[in-house]
């Protein structure tokens, strides 16, 4: 399980081919440009849609977990419906700068609910898109924003 998930625009294909060939500066640029973007589209959260435990694990495994479930929902230990706090918006940031920057999230449960590898079933069944998914939805987005970085650090160099 990692401690952390983070995304690194020199890892996606698309756009490692068009910074390449660059300078150090303009690379810079395109990162910070597709950062910020990637950034906005990590933050969102899905529509809430209610799941039943039945729904997505198929029930509980045991008497015993069941048990400990309507304890600990008794005395308050575990709650249950809609309480979205914003934690894991609130937790996705941009480390560094420039070509060697990247986007993490340190927010202990973000792989659980948003790591291609590790999600849980619920947020699966909720809704709720992979980091991959949400990469591979919005890429034109990210290549479009690139493509104007590119502009922009060519102007910037006088090239």
């Amino acid at each position: 399980m990692p401690d952390f998930i983070a995304v690194d625009v020199k890892g996606l294909p698309e756009l490692r081919a068009k910074q390449e060939k660059l300078p150090l500066e303009a690379r810079n640029t395109i990162t910070d440009e597709v950062n910020k973007d990637i950034l906005n589209v990590m933050k969102a959260y899905e529509p809430y849609k209610h799941i039943t435990m039945q729904q997505a694990y198929g029930g509980f495994i045991s008497t015993k977990q069941r048990k400990w479930f309507f304890a600990a929902l008794a005395n308050g230990d575990v709650q249950i419906g809609n309480h979205r706090t914003q934690k894991l918006s609130k937790g996705w940031k941009i480390e560094g700068k420039g070509y060697e920057s990247m986007i993490v999230n340190q927010t202990p449960y973000a792989a659980y609910v948003m790591d291609d590898q590790y999600q849980a079933n619920l947020p699966g069944y909720e809704g709720w898109k992979t980091v991959g998914m949400r990469i591979r939805e919005h890429m034109t987005k990210f290549i479009a924003t690139a493509d104007a970085a590119v502009k922009k650090a060519i102007r910037k160099l006088n090239l």
